[in-house]
């Protein structure tokens, strides 16, 4: 499911709501998560699960393309962990 159909989905869930109200709340609530993560690295959704910046250190690889061994410099990686209870629901 793309952002448009999310959208068309979470007005059509909340009749009673303008689209505009319900378009700002959402774009405020990915706008916070972002904020969070950059600033403090976590953010923990109740009954949904964790998401966390991690740091993927520097390491060598071999580029099959190039045919060489080569130096990749350290990077950070969002990743997402499940609560337990949306493990339940799926399962």
């Amino acid at each position: 499911m793309n952002q448009n159909k999310f959208f068309e989905k979470l007005v059509k869930a909340n009749y009673l709501v303008d689209p505009k109200t319900l378009k700002d709340v959402y774009y405020s609530f990915l706008r916070l998560i972002l904020e969070e993560l950059r600033d403090k690295g976590i953010v923990i959704l109740v009954n949904f699960g964790t998401f966390r910046i991690r740091t993927i250190a520097a390491r060598r690889i071999y580029d099959i393309n190039a045919g060489y061994v080569r130096n990749v410099p350290d990077c950070k990686t969002i990743s997402f962990t499940p609560s337990k209870r949306m493990k339940v629901y799926f399962n």
